[in-house]
């Protein structure tokens, strides 16, 4: 019979995910050091949870007591269909299809079911940016990818267009080996960012990143960085779209994210005219509809001052 671990992850297969790899439950205090310093410098802005429960991110076995193992998984979001009008107000890629929180945790419960009842008894709970994780930090140490200038996740295989989840586990798994980070000398992503939020290697200032600015603010964006938006209205994808490691990425086939037709569709000024009860209906599943009616007719507003919608 094949180890749990090879079947732990031939399962996470089946269920449609496109990696699996494992990790140990311990604290990890490098990335601990280095979370703390990004805090102080104040490079979180706007996102105020990053600075609680710190020791929590550092050392999983505070939120989870019994943990033993961190089973982490990638699923696919990568597509090649893109909005129909380029003036339209733009949106990045991973919120083109529905909002793959409930998707991913529903898919890791599946898994813990099947390591329950074919592996061993045991407890767990799982994860999809919905808890004070590290959750880069635990994928990388499974070997899922590396951790790249641009601080997305990057494996050598698939690129970096991959929504991450988790699931924590009190079984003692063995662990998988992180694999060496390939960025090399290249900056193009650093040198590629529209305002200047890639301070430096492996280093981004949210406060100057345009997914912070258009999904984690509730105010009126930074007045001077709007002129570099263009007509982003919903994240970023520049750094990712540069990256060669991308130019391997192969479109998804999964159903549940299945992109959008009718918001690829709309037209500029389909989103300018809007109402309450379209926006309700579009984004009903998408997450998009995480900014709100109001917030985007904010967005739509200031963009305006600064771009051709």
């Amino acid at each position: 019979m094949d180890a749990p671990e090879a079947r732990i992850k031939q399962k996470a297969f089946e269920l449609g995910f496109q990696s699996c790899g494992i990790s140990r439950a311990q604290r990890h205090d490098l990335a601990g050091q280095r979370l703390q310093q990004w805090l102080d410098e104040g490079m979180n802005g706007p996102m105020n949870y990053m600075a609680a429960n710190v020791e929590k991110r550092i050392d999983p076995r505070l939120l989870t007591p019994a943990t033993q193992s961190i089973i982490s998984v990638s699923m696919n979001y990568f597509t090649q269909e893109r909005q129909t009008d380029p003036r339209s107000p733009t949106v990045a890629k991973y919120a083109y299809g529905d909002d793959y929180h409930l998707i991913i945790r529903e898919r890791l419960y599946a898994l813990l079911q099947f390591i329950q009842t074919e592996i061993a008894p045991c407890e767990g709970r799982a994860f999809t940016d919905s808890a004070p994780i590290m959750e880069k930090v635990w994928a990388a140490n499974a070997g899922l990818g590396w951790l790249g200038k641009n601080t997305c996740l990057i494996s050598h295989r698939y690129g970096s267009f991959f929504f991450i989840g988790e699931l924590f586990v009190s079984l003692s798994l063995r662990p998988d080996e992180p694999v060496k980070a390939r960025c090399g000398a290249c900056r193009r992503c650093i040198d590629a960012c529209p305002t200047g939020a890639l301070v430096a290697p492996y280093i981004l200032d949210a406060r100057r990143c345009i997914a912070c600015q258009t999904i984690e603010l509730r105010d009126a964006p930074d007045a001077t960085l709007l002129p570099r938006f263009g007509n982003r209205i919903f994240g970023c994808d520049r750094c990712q779209n540069v990256c060669p490691w991308n130019s391997r990425a192969v479109p998804h086939n999964e159903p549940a994210l299945r992109p959008n037709r009718r918001m690829l569709a709309l037209l500029p000024d389909e989103w300018h005219n809007m109402t309450e009860e379209t926006f309700a209906d579009i984004f009903r599943y998408s997450a998009i509809r995480r900014m709100g009616f109001n917030r985007m007719k904010l967005l739509l507003k200031e963009l305006g001052n600064h771009a051709e919608l």
